[in-house]
């Protein structure tokens, strides 16, 4: 009698089971491993035809002592094995233990589906209301099945400025994680009040008060919460009062994080270890003390989080960087703590970085970048010949977003609030025609790399740091820093100067005639710059050339205090100050300048993440007092600032692969949708501008 999976007991070892389906008729048979090395994830019998098949699914490991493979136990392992029964043909025969999780599984990712596909165009917030509507359907789907089922990451990616910070506030009050001292914590009367399970948010420097402190207080106002920062000294005495029960919620900045935690490092990459985990000896040049050593528990690896949301969680798109491998740390010490990511733009310019948001959410669903990229990702050449990857396979397309679709909830502006329109393009474009000595100094840099001017010699060491020279040149002309400094000797052809910026300026011209014309009168108006060395020098032509009130300008930028940044930005949303410049570095995230009525993008980066967070500073929740947003940009013509704006509707296109925005337009477009929701959206849409086609 041929051998079947269901001859076996429910608690299997594979070596038995490898032996007891060697004479099974040719399957695919998965079941569950409760017990030994293996336990918790899926054992998989497959004819040694087809294990090449086999070995390409995420996660799939061979144990030749064993003559096993395993796979994780968890929904992307399951559809994929599902994608390998059609496309080989045979048949796939789970066991019926496991047959049975897996529907009750596919329950909960259907629901979870429909959860984050929820959305009410026609609804609006009433008066007496304490969330938006979709703030209240983002908290449905956050605590869904408590927060645990199907999956513990959850990524809320909604477009920035619908206000995901509180939505997570609300996700926290239907999960009750911050239980009302005001209620009694003892409804049963046994005598024992929960355990403290604190809550952790990691998020931009610049937000900790602004957009959580300040939030929490609003809808959450018996929390305790600790900022943790300042010294080492001082983070540390916060982290302990979390660890205490002192507080019930710590908000932490990224760079500080990577002093409170151990690291956790990406699959082929080493950590820094000190001799007690295995690093070189005290008496080796290359030894790591306790202090540096990256494997070393830390004050936060020691707390029980029932909660780790990661705020800006574009942050940790490289996977070898520093602060990915501490946020990874400390979610692998917090295992039972639930995973919530929040970011408006998801991945960058590469489908690759999507992996990584991924693998935060859930590390054994997602446990090697290699695998995914070949599984899930298109690889070609470039023209160049380079390595590339062009998006997602056609044929795991469909697999990839049953999974994402779910863990993943994304809401657009134009869906969910009643913003002005967003005018773009056309009229607001404005084009810069570069003078003789910019125009020399750009195409010198251009076609040789080097600049000679009479302070000296600029050198572009590469074509990235010729790309960003000629990003500034486009904007002013240049010169070296602390020319007299500069000493020109045998090898100053390989000596890259540092670049500063000054006068005559195209783009400051067109400003200030802009600004003469009365093109901007009574409106307030927000600057967005990469440089802060051009906005100082736009800074001083509003003062020296306009002769404008320099107590009517503020500024956001790396060279002011995070006191300065608060005041000015308080200032200008309170009506008391006109113009407002900023940096996409210092202003790009966690700042809302929806006084502004008028949006001057005097310089664009390169990085389209950067590119979306400053447009989203002043259209957002609060914009809606506006007829309408204008946004003005300021481009020199026949310079890379040109390729620059193509390049960004291409990477565009990689994000909705992943986050399928053209899809929730459409369908608010679609025929037979409300009438409310068709003239909502549409006074949201303009098309004229390339970066922002898909959101």
């Amino acid at each position: 009698m041929t051998a079947t999976l269901t001859d076996a007991p429910a608690q299997l070892s594979p070596p038995v089971d490898t032996v007891k389906l060697a004479g099974a008729k040719p399957g695919i048979y998965p079941y569950d491993v409760v017990v030994g090395k293996y336990a918790g994830r899926m054992a998989v019998y497959v004819p040694a035809t087809f294990m090449p098949r086999l070995q390409l699914i995420p996660g799939a490991l061979y144990s030749k002592a064993d003559q096993v493979w395993t796979l994780p136990k968890a929904w992307p392992a399951v559809l994929a094995l599902k994608t390998m029964s059609v496309e080989t043909g045979l048949k796939l025969l789970p066991h019926p233990a496991l047959k049975a999780w897996v529907n009750e599984q596919a329950g909960h990712w259907e629901r979870m589906r429909e959860l984050a596909a929820r959305v009410d165009p026609t609804a609006v917030k009433a008066e007496d209301d304490v969330f938006y509507p979709h703030q209240e359907d983002d908290g449905e789907w956050l605590s869904y099945g408590g927060g645990i089922v199907p999956t513990r990451g959850r990524l809320l990616l909604n477009e920035t400025g619908t206000g995901k910070t509180a939505a997570v506030l609300n996700g926290i009050l239907k999960l009750d994680l911050v239980p009302d001292p005001s209620t009694d914590p003892d409804p049963e009367g046994t005598g024992h009040e929960p355990p403290h399970r604190p809550i952790l948010v990691i998020a931009p420097k610049k937000t900790l008060k602004t957009a959580w402190a300040d939030d929490l207080a609003t809808f959450i106002p018996w929390a305790r919460v600790e900022i943790i920062r300042g010294t080492s000294t001082q983070r540390r005495a916060a982290i302990e009062r979390l660890a205490t029960g002192e507080a019930d919620i710590g908000i932490i900045g990224w760079e500080a994080l990577r002093s409170h935690t151990r690291y956790a490092a990406a699959p082929g990459h080493a950590l820094k270890k000190c001799e007690a985990h295995g690093g070189p000896p005290q008496s080796d040049e290359e030894h790591v003390t306790e202090a540096k050593c990256q494997r070393h528990e830390r004050e936060l690896n020691a707390i029980d989080f029932s909660l780790i949301v990661a705020d800006e969680l574009h942050r940790v798109l490289n996977n070898l960087s520093q602060t990915t491998q501490a946020l990874w740390g400390l979610i692998r010490s917090a295992p039972d703590a639930l995973r919530w990511g929040l970011t408006g733009t998801p991945i960058s310019s590469d489908s690759e970085a999507s992996w990584t948001v991924l693998h935060t959410a859930d590390a054994d669903a997602w446990p090697v970048k290699t695998t995914y990229v070949d599984y899930y990702l298109e690889r070609g050449y470039s023209m160049a010949g380079f390595p590339q990857v062009f998006g997602f396979k056609p044929t795991r397309r469909e697999e990839f977003q049953q999974v994402f679709s779910a863990m993943s909830r994304r809401r657009l502006k134009a869906e969910v609030l009643d913003l002005p329109p967003l005018l773009t393009g056309g009229e607001f474009i404005r084009e810069c025609e570069m003078g003789r000595e910019q125009a020399a100094a750009y195409s010198q840099m251009r076609d040789e790399m080097v600049l000679m001017v009479q302070e000296g010699k600029i050198v572009a060491a590469n074509s990235m740091v010729a790309t960003g020279r000629l990003s500034m040149l486009a904007s002013a002309t240049g010169y070296p820093d602390d020319p007299e400094a500069f000493n020109p000797g045998p090898d100053a052809d390989d000596v890259p100067v540092k670049m500063l910026l000054r006068m005559p300026s195209c783009k400051i011209d067109s400003l200030v005639d802009d600004i003469r014309a009365g093109e901007f009168e009574g409106e307030q108006v927000a600057m967005s710059f990469v440089s802060r060395r051009f906005l100082r020098l736009v800074e001083q032509a509003l003062v020296d050339t306009l002769g404008l009130d320099p107590t009517e300008i503020v500024s956001v930028a790396g060279d002011r205090t995070d006191q300065q940044c608060d005041l000015a930005i308080t200032d200008f949303q309170q009506g008391k100050k006109r113009w407002m410049l900023y940096t996409y570095a210092a202003g790009g995230t966690g700042v809302t300048l929806t006084a502004a009525s008028s949006l001057l993008r005097l310089e664009r980066s390169w990085s389209p993440i950067l590119w979306k967070q400053g447009l989203d500073r002043v259209h957002r929740i609060g914009s809606e007092k506006h007829k309408a947003v204008k946004v003005y940009d300021y481009v020199t013509t026949g310079t890379v600032e040109e390729r620059q704006i193509d390049r960004f509707g291409e990477n565009a296109m990689k994000l909705e692969e992943l986050v399928q925005d053209q899809k929730k337009l459409q369908a608010l477009f679609a025929t037979g949708a409300p009438a409310k929701a068709k003239k909502k959206a549409a006074a949201k849409v303009t098309p004229a501008e390339p970066a922002e086609d898909p959101a």
